[in-house]
């Protein structure tokens, strides 16, 4: 009876035993459903299970039987807990139904402490705070290289711990579809970021031809633009500062906040904020100050940084930063959409509309991504619409630079066109003005110019038949007769510079131009003793309007002369190139003031008004020479003195 009795006791115990083991294996590997691998990626969520370990105490030891510390089931989808502290373990049971043995586990979201176990061995460690070089896969993603027998089952954990959002979905790859995936994806960031890149540089160069600031900060807001998202996908890290994991997670709120300075800085400069709405502008200004400063702090804040002491003062900035920063984020793309929307609403506002547009493609893209990182959406359909999105706004941006760069040399030119129009009724207006006047004073001038003739005859009969008048009569008739030649001077010049223009052109030889001008000048060249040097090398025809080079270069050789009056070297030079036909005469004077060249072709403007200037000679050549479609301008000689140029487009018969 008591034989009958132990052994009843010990069929309890081991039914007992047996339904405790039983209840365990639910919970545990006889409840696990096995994930079939396949090609391509293949979803592990739908039969994984999540721990929560709040104080991140629980050994691998701890939680491998998952009786104290009980596993749920994964969402399908996968899940984020948003921001948190804890550490999550994920446990998942696959079976390699696929030809190759070489997998890799991938985790979404990068956390910064990851570690995978496979129950027999210590675990592979990962995590965006190890080196780059100190990773087992060599890529952006955290992920772990696994080896599973064709046909083999096997059971993995992993645990992961991050302080920034964390997204639970893990998958699993033959290691050559998840390179071939990640080639792919390498591409479609390349040609993003590549569009993004090449319209920086051809902007940049736009920028160095015009010199317009707009150019300069939409290249400046697309680099560092493309800058942030590389760095938040991890390729900075990868390229430019793999040693330095805790700088590549700080740079990228860094070069957020820059984006947001560079942005606000090319919206106001674009749509001209400040002439539309000085107080937004305002706004916009301190919004971008402010954002630098965000930059600054975050910078100087982090860890690693190079002034611990300014860390440590700064750490309890740190940690409101997050929500400065969103509220800075949030103001800054208020008060852009407010002014690109307030800029597209004018009538004509072509290029602002297309502003707002890429201003909206950009907001679309960013906000998904956010989505994406909240856990909303899957990270894979969130991100790439991000730089997506990007590469968009640059080529919209892009053009509608280009357009109103278009808009404003329209309106510059028909500004210009305007300035002219009135200039030339203004010399019209001059022209008839100086006309009646000449007509008015030379009427009694011919009168004068008649007396003084007939004073200067009677003058010589008296000296014949009598001793002479005197020398004070003398010197009266003289001065009589220099007014007299000064007046018909000035109105002679008067009359060529508003007449100029009106004859045809003819085909001219330059050359035979030089020695005919140099043959009227000789006289007044040897009297004030100056030399001639004339370097005359094979020119073509032109095609000028008669007597007006000739006039010209009377009106260049004369004032060589009078800036000689001691004496010097005139030298005349004349070379064809292959569009114009250069012509200089230089001479050995003090030269020109720097800050007389400017108005030194001005009409009546002259530095010898003392010595008889009339001021008109060099305007009237640089008209002719305008008229001609060519230049005339002053420089200093080689040595001393001055060189006044003229260049003169080179015309066939047919372009008269």
């Amino acid at each position: 009876m008591k034989g009958f009795l132990v052994l009843g006791v010990c069929v309890a115990l081991v039914l007992v035993a047996g339904g405790v083991s039983a209840a365990a294996l639910g919970d545990g590997e006889a409840a696990l459903a096995v994930t079939e691998l396949h090609a391509g990626r293949n979803e592990l969520a739908p039969h994984a299970f999540v721990l929560e370990d709040p104080a991140g105490e629980l050994t691998f030891a701890e939680v491998r039987d998952g009786v104290a510390h009980p596993f749920r089931p994964l969402a399908p989808a996968g899940e984020s807990p948003g921001h948190s502290s804890s550490v999550y373990w994920l446990r998942f049971r696959v079976r390699n139904t696929t030809a190759v043995s070489s997998l890799i586990v991938e985790l979404q979201m990068t956390p910064e402490v990851a570690e995978l176990y496979d129950g027999d061995g210590p675990p592979q460690r990962s995590g965006t705070l190890l080196p780059f070089g100190a990773r087992g896969v060599a890529d952006a993603r955290i992920a772990f290289r696994v080896t599973l027998a064709p046909g083999h089952d096997r059971t993995y954990w992993v645990r992961q711990r991050t302080s920034d959002t964390l997204w639970l979905d893990p998958a699993m790859w033959p290691e050559v579809d998840f390179w071939e995936s990640r080639t792919a994806e390498r591409l479609f960031d390349g040609i993003c970021y590549g569009v993004i890149l090449g319209l920086a540089v051809y902007n940049l160069f736009l920028f160095l031809a015009t010199r317009d600031r707009s150019y300069l900060l939409y290249v400046v807001f697309q680099i560092t633009n493309g800058l942030a998202q590389t760095a938040f996908n991890k390729y900075t890290f990868q390229y430019l500062w793999p040693d330095h994991p805790v700088w590549a997670m700080q740079s990228v709120p860094v070069l957020e906040f820059l984006v947001l300075a560079t942005g606000l800085m090319f919206a106001r400069a674009f749509l001209d904020v400040r002439r539309m709405s000085p107080r937004l502008d305002t706004a916009m200004r301190g919004l971008a100050i402010g954002s630098l400063v965000l930059a600054g702090v975050w910078m100087l804040a982090r860890p690693d940084g190079l002034t611990s002491g300014a860390a440590r003062a700064l750490a309890p900035v740190v940690l409101i930063l997050p929500v400065v920063g969103s509220g800075v984020a949030l103001a800054s793309t208020v008060l852009i959409t407010v002014a690109g929307v307030a800029c597209a609403v004018r009538p004509g506002a072509t290029n602002a509309r297309v502003f707002l547009v890429a201003w909206a493609v950009l907001l679309v893209g960013t906000a998904i991504a956010v989505l994406a990182s909240l856990g909303a959406i899957a990270a894979g359909d969130g991100f790439p619409m991000m730089k997506l999105g990007s590469a968009v706004e640059a080529v919209l941006l892009s053009l509608a630079l280009a357009s109103r760069i278009n808009r404003l040399n329209r309106e510059r030119e028909l500004a210009q066109r305007e300035l002219l129009a009135s200039k030339t009724a203004r010399i019209e207006a001059l022209r008839q003005l100086v006309s009646g006047v000449a007509h008015e004073v030379g009427n009694p001038l011919n009168f004068a110019c008649g007396g003084c003739d007939e004073l200067a005859a009677r003058l010589a009969a008296l000296d014949r038949g009598a001793p002479g008048p005197g020398p004070s009569v003398r010197a009266a008739h003289q001065l009589i007769a220099s007014g007299l030649a000064r007046i018909k001077s000035i109105l002679d010049n008067l009359r060529r510079y508003l007449s100029v223009g009106d004859a045809q052109l003819v085909a001219t030889d330059l050359a035979e131009e030089i020695d005919q001008a140099l043959e009227l000048a000789a006289e007044r060249l040897r009297s004030a003793g100056v030399r001639v040097d004339k370097q005359i090398a094979r020119l073509p025809v032109l095609w000028t309007r008669p007597g007006e080079i000739h006039q010209v270069l009377l009106n260049m050789i004369g004032n060589a002369i009078e800036a000689m009056p001691g004496g010097g070297a005139l030298r005349v030079t004349a070379h064809a190139h292959d569009r114009t036909v250069e012509l200089a005469v230089s001479d050995t004077g003090p030269g020109v003031a720097d800050e007389d060249r400017d108005r030194i072709f001005e009409p009546f403007f002259t530095t010898r008004r003392d010595a008889g200037g009339t001021g008109l000679g060099l305007a009237v050549a640089r008209e002719i020479v305008m008229r001609h479609g060519g230049t005339i301008r002053v420089e200093a000689a080689d040595g001393a003195g001055a060189r006044f140029a003229v260049s003169l487009p080179r015309r066939e018969a047919g372009e008269r």
